[in-house]
């Protein structure tokens, strides 16, 4: 049995109307999220098995053979206009500590599209300072990056997202961001919950290879007419169609464009049923 993900729109100040039009949608602010495959609750995909049945989201989170209380990644297609608010999201523990959540927000990004992001790797006083004297700019640094580039986020990395780039988000399900700044926009900021947030970590665009892993999840990029997938993994065609293979499915693909599964973080924490 494999699921397809009817997606979930997300209308956006920064939106882009590409989007829009990409998947016939009206909306007002333009789309800027597509969440292509979701398990947040009050934002789940509808699935629908390949005869078109619809399918519990607690049935496609059993196919991980996990013992999870949600589904496990949240994969989005974004495509911006304008810079995203410059923000921070907690890890594993603090989640676990501040919001009573299962997990933080690691996350990482697969460019579509030439673009631009900006980077800070500070501490809390360090974010303090900047934040007090009003210069964000001199803790962060704006980096161009490339079609097929990827760039791994670890939890409590600062960084924006900048107008103009188009990219692939995968990311634990968390809705968990701290805001500390969002270009005069009407939102509310999370100053103290980011400044426990915030490490001095380091995040690096790359050139995307064949496969890329992370502790949370990879990606591999296939090469050939048709793909026999087998175990658990998100598959997602050039059209931007998304699907769930179960852990002890197989299914042959034409073609797909990416394939995403789990990483090893997950059956650490959670382990195999």
């Amino acid at each position: 049995m494999v699921y397809r993900s009817n997606p979930v729109f997300s209308p956006r100040p920064w939106g882009d109307p590409w989007l829009n039009s990409l998947f016939g949608v009206n909306t007002d602010p333009p789309i800027g999220e597509v969440w292509l495959l979701s398990g947040l609750k009050d934002h789940e995909s509808n699935f629908l098995d390949l005869e078109g049945k619809a399918v519990d989201l607690t049935e496609v989170t059993e196919a991980t053979g996990l013992d999870l209380p949600r589904f496990p990644l949240l994969i989005k297609l974004i495509s911006t206009t304008d810079w995203l608010s410059v923000q921070v999201h907690p890890d594993d523990e603090l989640a676990v500590k501040l919001e009573g959540e299962p997990w933080g927000k690691n996350e990482g990004w697969y460019f579509l599209s030439d673009g631009v992001v900006a980077l800070g790797s500070v501490n809390a006083e360090e974010l303090r300072n900047a934040l007090e004297a009003g210069n964000l700019e001199r803790i962060m640094k704006k980096i161009n990056v490339s079609k097929g580039d990827f760039l791994y986020l670890p939890a409590g990395t600062l960084h924006a997202l900048g107008p103009g780039t188009k990219l692939i988000e995968i990311q634990q399900t968390s809705d968990l961001t701290y805001r500390v700044f969002d270009w005069g926009r009407p939102r509310p900021l999370h100053i103290e919950k980011a400044l426990l947030a915030v490490k001095p970590v380091t995040a690096q665009p790359q050139k995307a290879g064949r496969i890329v892993s992370t502790p949370y999840f990879s990606i591999e990029m296939p090469t050939g007419n048709s793909v026999d997938i087998e175990g658990f993994a998100v598959v997602i065609n050039g059209d931007y169609s998304t699907y769930v293979v179960p852990q002890r499915e197989r299914f042959t693909f034409d073609s797909p464009w990416m394939v995403i599964r789990l990483g090893r973080w997950w059956f650490e924490r959670f382990g195999q049923k």
